[in-house]
């Protein structure tokens, strides 16, 4: 849906059209994939993930929690963001 709407004319219509057919392989996904760099999707998505584990962190600060669990939920937010980019 970002990259829909961050893309100009030929390229949200191809992107749009490859969304809307059946896969044709590696070719195909290496298509969309340029379209949504294109975009700048990865980036994009990257700083929403990057905003909601932050503010899942913060939302502990309001909660009493062993230290070690708050290191270890931490850690996991920070693996999963990671991971995804």
């Amino acid at each position: 849906v970002y990259a829909l709407e961050q893309l100009d004319g030929g390229d949200r219509e191809a992107l749009a059209r490859r969304y809307a057919a059946p896969s044709d392989g590696d070719e195909a996904v290496a298509a969309v994939l340029r379209l949504l760099d294109a975009a700048g999707a990865r980036e994009a998505s990257m700083t929403a993930a990057r905003a909601w584990s932050d503010a899942a962190l913060d939302a502990l600060d309001g909660i009493e929690l062993v230290a070690d669990r708050r290191a270890e939920l931490a850690a996991l937010a920070a693996f999963v963001v990671e991971r995804t980019g």
